[in-house]
């Protein structure tokens, strides 16, 4: 069944706050193996849900019991690569603010990892070739293992900025 049968047989209680749902992305119309990006909530009552600012991007937080979708929403950024490559600094300098600011004991291992600065990019690479299996989809694979690369070297350039900038402020 497709998204659609499955909204149309979507039967939610009263108390249901969101429906969660994953992605299959697609790069130029191909879908891959793999993906770095996680499920999200989808669906929802506003009454029930509010979003908070997380690095680059909102979260929609549920103030009450949530469902998974089974079906995977195709996700197919055609933007050009100049596009991709200035929303990825914004993104970098908004996650770079976040990864200072937050504590190293309120960051999850990934944020932990990246804050390292020269771990990031190496374990992107390895992680989203082979633990995700985007080797096996061809150009397409290494064109989105290549761009998650560049956005998390990205983040790291931002990172050492921010350090020099904390250094400078104190001289």
């Amino acid at each position: 069944a497709g998204f659609e049968q499955e909204l149309a047989a979507l039967k939610p209680t009263a108390e249901l706050a969101a429906c969660a749902a994953s992605f299959r992305y697609c790069i130029n119309g191909r879908p891959l193996r793999g993906t770095l990006y996680p499920p999200r909530l989808v669906l929802f009552r506003r009454a029930k849900c509010r979003y908070e600012q997380d690095g680059h991007t909102q979260l929609l937080r549920a103030g009450g019991p949530t469902t998974a979708l089974r079906t995977r929403i195709l996700h197919d950024d055609r933007k050009p690569l100049s596009h991709w490559v200035w929303s990825q600094d914004r993104y970098a300098r908004l996650e770079a603010e976040k990864l200072a600011a937050t504590p190293g004991a309120r960051l999850g291992f990934n944020d932990r990892l990246r804050r390292t600065i020269v771990l990031g990019p190496p374990a992107v690479l390895l992680y989203t070739l082979f633990a995700r299996g985007v080797i096996l989809d061809g150009w397409a694979g290494w064109y989105y293992a290549l761009q998650r690369t560049l956005a998390e070297t990205l983040l790291s350039l931002r990172l050492i900025e921010a350090r020099w900038t904390a250094a400078d402020a104190k001289v």
